[in-house]
């Protein structure tokens, strides 16, 4: 079992899960297309993910901290130039 100790996700019950689904709908749907249906599943999943990485940097303050080491990069940068 491959669980993060920070969310809980379990990657071994998830795929499978994402397994079963696309065997059923394989089987109950005469057009379906699984390659297609887990490429936007993943995409979908990556989205909701970066999201979530999002919010947690604004929560912890991590954001502000970026976009001042930002601010400074851009400024050393116009100095040397």
């Amino acid at each position: 079992m491959c669980v993060s100790s920070h969310t809980g996700f379990d990657q071994e019950a998830s795929a499978v899960l994402m397994a079963r689904l696309a065997s059923h709908k394989m089987e109950t749907e005469d057009d379906f297309d699984a390659t297609r249906w887990l490429d936007r599943a993943l995409i979908r999943l990556a989205q909701v993910c970066l999201r979530v990485c999002v919010c947690v940097c604004v929560v912890d303050g991590a954001f502000m901290r970026l976009a001042q080491e930002r601010a400074h990069a851009r400024v050393r940068s116009d100095l040397a130039s």
